[in-house]
């Protein structure tokens, strides 16, 4: 399986959040109509069996998913194995990082992403599967950057927001 999707959007009402001190001395982030925007994005997925280029390969299923917008680029690369009673798989997201810009006074930069996620489920018997899901397998923390600048002077925060690993355990029953 395989598809190829190109998408342009045309927005009228492009509403982005400007910064601005009211009469009273207090910051508000605010929207604002800033006219229109275009945005552009192509997207790729591909699905094989691997039996379907090798003969005598195990039952495992390759994906990859490719999206590119104009501002990130995501991959997503993923497999699957499937056999009588159990079956497991993995996939792996990428999101490059790079500058941002929210308004004329506020920009920031994303910082570059890698996910892994796996599981593992097992059949306990007809309609009982019992999965165990494990994500954010890498352990990476969210790290951020912005930085406000006017005329009367600029203003940079960074930030750290740890994040764990996480493994999860379902029963299904079917009723």
């Amino acid at each position: 399986m395989y598809s190829v999707s190109a998408s342009e959007r045309h927005i009228t009402v492009y509403m982005p959040r400007m910064l601005v001190q009211d009469s009273g001395g207090y910051w508000l982030n605010e929207p604002v109509n800033d006219g229109s925007a275009q945005v552009r994005s192509l997207d790729f997925e591909l699905k094989v069996p691997l039996k379907a280029v090798l003969k005598d390969a195990p039952p495992l299923d390759l994906r990859v998913n490719l999206s590119r917008n104009r501002s990130q680029v995501a991959t997503v690369l993923g497999a699957d194995y499937k056999a009588d009673q159990f079956s497991t798989g993995a996939s792996f997201s990428y999101r490059g990082g790079g500058p941002v810009r929210s308004s004329e006074q506020q920009s920031a930069y994303l910082q570059l992403h890698r996910e892994l996620e796996a599981y593992l489920l097992y059949k306990l018997g007809k309609g009982v599967p019992l999965r165990v899901t494990g994500s954010n397998l890498l352990g990476e923390d969210t790290r951020g950057y912005s930085r406000y600048q006017d005329a009367k002077g600029s203003s940079e925060s960074w930030s750290l927001n740890p994040s764990g690993r996480r493994v999860q355990l379902g029963l299904e029953l079917k009723l």
